[in-house]
């Protein structure tokens, strides 16, 4: 009986130590996340991973002709060799837990191991854009602002390396600029490459308003006698007052960095030169507040107020006024249909005897 027992013990420590030697483990296999738009949370990245490249690291020294390998969603499947995964799978969590299998071809000898997949996020970058310099000899300083510190950058113009290599990079003259910013985990380097075009131009402020004639070209389109914003008869390069609220622009430069088009306090998406109801709500007037919707919208649009609507006033964003049919179902509230207008962003300015207020309404 004592002997039997020994056999028996003898037997499964060989097994134990067997088993141990056939499969090598625990592995972590980690690669990069191919979503360039990944909003930061990797909870629920997925990617394609090929399991194969694991058989040298599973069997270790081992010579493969040996033995056969196999991957499974669960201890369960692994045990009884059953369910495999495809060799290229994808994985459903982050991180990922799944289970490797060795079999001995010449016994029936097995074992197991687990396998965490791991999805590492790319650089968080957006360069993509056309930035400007002064042609007077200024600079201006283009920051990836990285979140981290485990990161490189390599930085070109016109395809031919730079010599910095941080974060940020001082630029004097025009060109096409681009980045590659490399984040390192324990094993892997995940890459990403981002550009953007420096344009020289022209820093003249005509009206000394302190926007530049060059950003008062609001369409775009080269022009700058077709920018009007109030509807006066001066272009907005000409104008003191773009919006002609009874402030100069210059003096709308509220958080006082010398860039009046980057004030937006009503948080509206539109620079407070360019608002005269911010101006107005600054200084104690009664505000005229109304709901518009459904914004973004294709066909009819609806706006209700609880004040006394006057008048309603349509423009595109090159400041041209757009003649649509407004129908009143009361005094505070009207309805009109965008069917006709061309897809893109329009000002709706509503006013009453007291004052007026302005929203961005985007058409689809």
């Amino acid at each position: 009986m004592k002997q039997t027992l020994f056999f028996l013990l003898s037997t499964l420590l060989c097994w134990n130590i067997t088993y141990s030697q056939i499969a090598n483990g625990p592995l972590v296999y980690e690669t990069c996340d191919d979503n360039v738009e990944s909003d930061g949370d990797l909870s629920n990245d997925s990617v394609q991973f090929d399991l194969s490249s694991l058989d040298f690291q599973i069997l270790g020294s081992q010579n493969p002709s040996g033995f056969t390998v196999s991957y499974h969603l669960t201890q369960i499947d692994a045990d009884n060799n059953i369910n495999p995964l495809p060799i290229l799978y994808t994985n459903t969590s982050n991180p990922e837990t799944i289970f490797g299998r060795v079999s001995e071809n010449s016994s029936s000898n097995f074992d197991t191991t687990t396998i965490t997949l791991i999805v590492n996020n790319l650089p968080n970058i957006n360069l993509s854009g056309d930035f400007f310099i002064c042609n007077t000899g200024s600079t201006t300083i283009i920051d990836t602002n990285p979140a981290e510190t485990n990161y490189t950058y390599e930085w070109t113009l016109n395809g031919s390396f730079l010599p910095e290599s941080s974060s940020t990079l001082t630029i004097d003259q025009a060109g096409n600029y681009a980045v590659i910013v490399t984040k390192y985990s324990n094993v892997t380097a995940c890459s990403i490459q981002d550009g953007f075009t420096i344009q020289e131009i022209d820093c003249i402020d005509t009206d000394s308003d302190g926007v530049i004639d060059f950003e008062e070209d609001l369409n775009s389109n080269g022009n700058l006698e077709d920018d009007n914003t109030d509807m006066d008869s001066l272009a907005n390069y000409l104008d003191n007052d773009d919006d002609n609220d009874g402030i100069l622009t210059i003096d709308e430069d509220y958080n006082n960095n010398g860039d009046p088009t980057d004030d937006d306090t009503d948080n509206s998406g539109i620079p407070d030169y360019l608002e005269s109801n911010v101006a107005l709500s600054i200084l104690s007037f009664k505000k005229l507040n109304f709901k518009m919707f459904p914004n973004p919208s294709n066909d009819l649009v609806t706006i209700k107020s609880s004040n006394t609507i006057s008048n309603i006033l349509i423009f595109d964003v090159q400041g041209k006024q757009v003649d649509l049919e407004i129908i009143k179902d009361s005094i505070s509230e009207i309805y009109f249909s965008v069917k006709d207008l061309k897809s893109g962003i329009y000002f709706i300015k509503i006013q009453n005897n007291f004052t007026q207020s302005i929203k961005k309404l985007v058409v689809e």
